[in-house]
């Protein structure tokens, strides 16, 4: 006899509703308290600048950044690779247009933009900077023939600028109406073509265009008496990472003491590095999130 079978059988009693109710609804609530891992915030640096890191920059910058038969050069190319090194990244260029490079940030398109990204108020409304890393102020590129004085010797005149540029601003606040195109290359056409009188940008930009192999036998030139306003470029990055920030300024002033020097004098031989080369003790503070709607200031 086996003696299981002479064991009395437990008896069966049934669970009331109340009781199963209390269980679900416990269970429920400890999902929603520590169920669901929090998101991550991203706004950390060594999560957001590792593994693939989309890198936004202009194919057409003289010097600074070009592509051509499947290779990217340039200075901010060469800065850019620094930092993949340097950080531990795999750096993917994404070209972009001059007049995208807030946009392609503000809709998450791409981490970084390191393309001749000028630091604005205007700007860091939209998204948050660090640096400067370079320095440089605007110029006009004209064909020697032209007599220009100054600036104020352009009003009434026909100047191209490209689209997404700082100079278009600051023209129309001189009282010249710039004519604006895409490109670069399509501005330099029109002052070849007579169509306009000259092209204005930043001066090591249009400094790359004069030395473009393309360009010669026009008489290019950048008067150096043409020189106005500043412009400081800085990595551009999503608003509010206040950190991310903090981590690439340190990266940039190392950038400043140790390897920007080589690097402006193996991309932009047709430049002077005179007061292009940012103080370390100098570079802008990043900006700090307050405030329920996510408005910044700076530190």
């Amino acid at each position: 006899m086996k003696i299981s079978s002479i064991l009395p059988r437990p008896v069966r009693r049934p669970v009331s509703a109340a009781l199963v109710g209390v269980l679900v609804t416990g269970a429920a609530v400890a999902c929603s308290i520590g169920g669901t891992a929090p998101e991550p915030n991203p706004d950390d640096p060594a999560r957001y600048l590792s593994g693939t890191v989309a890198i936004g920059i202009n194919p057409e910058q003289p010097g600074l950044s070009e592509y051509d038969n499947g290779t990217w050069t340039g200075f901010d190319v060469a800065f850019a690779h620094w930092l993949e090194r340097e950080i531990g990244f795999e750096a993917s260029f994404v070209s972009i247009p001059l007049d995208q490079r807030e946009s392609r940030l503000v809709n998450k398109n791409v981490k970084l933009v390191i393309s001749t990204f000028s630091i604005t108020d205007t700007r860091r409304e939209q998204i948050d900077f660090a640096g400067p890393y370079f320095l440089d102020s605007q110029g006009i590129l004209t064909q020697g023939d032209q007599e220009i004085e100054d600036f104020d010797s352009l009003r009434g005149k026909s100047v191209c600028v490209p689209s997404g540029s700082t100079s278009a601003e600051r023209l129309r606040e001189m009282g010249i109406a710039p004519a604006e195109e895409p490109s670069l290359e399509r501005c330099v056409q029109r002052v070849v073509d007579g169509e306009v009188l000259a092209v204005s940008t930043d001066r090591v930009v249009l400094e790359g265009a004069a030395a473009a192999p393309q360009w010669a036998g026009y008489d290019l030139q950048v008067p150096k008496n043409f020189r106005y306003g500043r412009d400081a470029y800085g990595i551009g990055l999503p608003n509010n990472f206040p950190k991310t920030c903090a981590f690439l300024t340190e990266k940039i002033k190392k950038f400043i003491l140790d390897e920007w020097q080589p690097k402006f004098d193996q991309n932009l031989k047709f430049a002077s590095a005179d007061d292009r080369m940012p103080d370390v003790n100098g570079l802008d503070p990043c900006e700090q999130p307050t405030g329920a709607a996510g408005a910044s200031t700076p530190r």
